[in-house]
């Protein structure tokens, strides 16, 4: 005879805690520390346009080319990206108002997401809401290794630089996916 297991809602709501605690590190920045993430800045602003303050110089004007990032609420990841451009192009003037910003609209990731349109706009107004309530946004992001291939191009030996940004992008998202069941809020799919 087949006995069936005894409910007990006490560990129901125990393993149910536990799960949730689970859910609650994979979608937590700090979780990621270890695997080289660092704060670039933090965010003010509004739907349009937003300003950056506090900002990691090093990362944020690097010429580095090959990035994941991640856009944080209070602790919280709700975007997973990447990039082949650099995160930020210094504009060549200052303001009284604000640091230095990277060039808005331009070839550099975090000046895109500042002003630009289609999914940045879309991040933008998304957390305009909740960063008037008062929580914390805040971009980080991960340098990823490129490496130098010779390769012979008409006949010729050439450098070529390589980057993983795609695949190690894709790699969190699954991880997003795998542990909570879904990915971070502003990602509409993975790839």
């Amino acid at each position: 005879m087949l006995e069936m297991p005894i409910f007990s809602e006490e560990k129901f709501n125990l393993d149910y805690a536990e799960a949730l605690a689970r859910q609650a590190r994979v979608v937590n920045i700090n979780s990621y520390l270890v695997d080289g993430f660092e704060k670039v800045c933090d965010v003010i602003g509004d739907y349009n346009e937003w300003q950056y303050k506090n900002i990691n110089r090093e990362l944020m004007y690097s010429t580095h080319k090959s990035w994941v990032y991640f856009v944080v609420e209070n602790e919280e990841i709700v975007k997973c990206g990447e990039t082949g451009n650099p995160l930020g192009i210094r504009e060549t003037y200052g303001s009284m108002r604000y640091e230095t910003q990277p060039v808005g609209s331009s070839k550099c990731r975090f000046g895109r997401l500042r002003k630009g349109d289609g999914t940045d706009g879309y991040i933008r107004e998304s957390l305009y809401d909740r960063m008037k309530a008062g929580y914390k946004i805040s971009l980080w992001a991960k340098k990823c290794r490129m490496h130098v291939l010779k390769e012979n191009i008409g006949g010729i030996e050439q450098k070529v630089d390589t980057s993983f940004h795609k695949s190690l992008e894709q790699m969190y998202l699954n991880n997003f996916k795998f542990h909570t069941g879904n990915l971070p809020r502003l990602n509409k799919a993975s790839k």
